[in-house]
């Protein structure tokens, strides 16, 4: 069950650490925050386990010395991470909200920009890997510095980071039912995340802050398995932001811009990105493949 005691108390910020296969200590993002200087009174914290295992080691007793209220929670089946990210916010009281992984190299320039944050804005912060910034993009740009701007602007980010000011969550569950698209698992929930900001009907405000690093998947070397991982959620995501992110006839000329695209490559003897199977039945059912099992 996520923890309830802030129903009558809200927090000033709340962060969600996502693990996976992965002990606390572990945890590069966590054992940032465990090295910050600032004080995270009124703060509130979820760890939270997403499998396979159930945590070893429970000790949260150095983070509440920094002034956090801690809570664990753990879903050992890997929960889709739209249900995990929608049952943090709507659970937890709280000024903003911020969405971790596990393996992110935090600093207090960031974390001070996250606990300034207002309640009425969306914070997304410079995301750095071995010191190139990979992102954000605003109008197809990467952002080099912080900035100002409004979700009327097309923001291409991960999530990862992003501080989401309660005002336009509630905004965003009165228009779109849910913050985070359950019909996407794994990937496409940051990016439909985005899709569903920028068509507020109301204009809300957005900063780009201060960066950290991150472990961005794409840019590592991966088994032959995690590849085919990657290659089946690509092709099922795209197929369902084709299906419900686009004008229907849009979409279904884009879906068939893929399969020729697809067809052509496997013809000449060139390895299609996409998986042929999964995406055609992901966009003609417009569910996720665990969705349909």
């Amino acid at each position: 069950m996520m923890p309830n005691d802030s129903v009558n108390s809200p927090y000033t910020a709340s962060f969600l650490v996502l693990l996976y296969n992965k002990e606390i200590q572990l945890s590069n993002t966590l054992n940032q925050l465990l090295d910050s200087e600032l004080s995270f009174a009124h703060c509130q914290l979820t760890i939270w386990n997403n499998g396979p295992k159930s945590l070893v080691n429970q000790d949260v007793s150095e983070f509440e010395k920094l002034g956090f209220s801690v809570s664990i929670v753990e879903t050992l089946e890997n929960s889709s991470l739209a249900k995990v990210y929608n049952q943090f916010v709507d659970s937890i009281r709280s000024d903003k909200y911020v969405i971790l992984d596990d393996d992110s190299i935090l600093n207090d320039g960031y974390l001070t920009d996250v606990l300034a944050a207002k309640n009425d804005e969306v914070c997304i912060p410079i995301i750095c890997m071995n010191g190139e910034v990979k992102g954000p993009r605003i109008n197809k740009k990467i952002v080099m510095e912080p900035t100002s701007f409004t979700n009327r602007a097309r923001i291409n980010a991960i999530g990862s980071g992003t501080v989401l000011g309660s005002k336009v969550a509630e905004l965003m569950k009165q228009q779109e039912g849910t913050i985070f698209d359950e019909k996407f698992f794994f990937y496409g929930v940051d990016t439909t995340f985005f899709l569903r900001l920028n068509r507020l009907s109301q204009e809300a405000p957005f900063r780009v802050i201060n960066n950290f690093s991150h472990s961005l998947s794409r840019y590592e070397k991966e088994s032959d398995k995690v590849r085919e991982f990657r290659k089946k959620e690509r092709s099922c995501t795209t197929a369902l932001r084709l299906r419900h992110y686009k004008p229907m006839l849009n979409g279904f000329l884009l879906y068939l811009k893929h399969v020729l695209s697809s067809v052509t490559k496997v013809l000449t003897g060139k390895e299609s990105k996409i998986d042929f199977k999964e995406f055609t039945l992901s966009y003609f059912t417009g569910k996720h493949y665990r969705a349909r099992d």
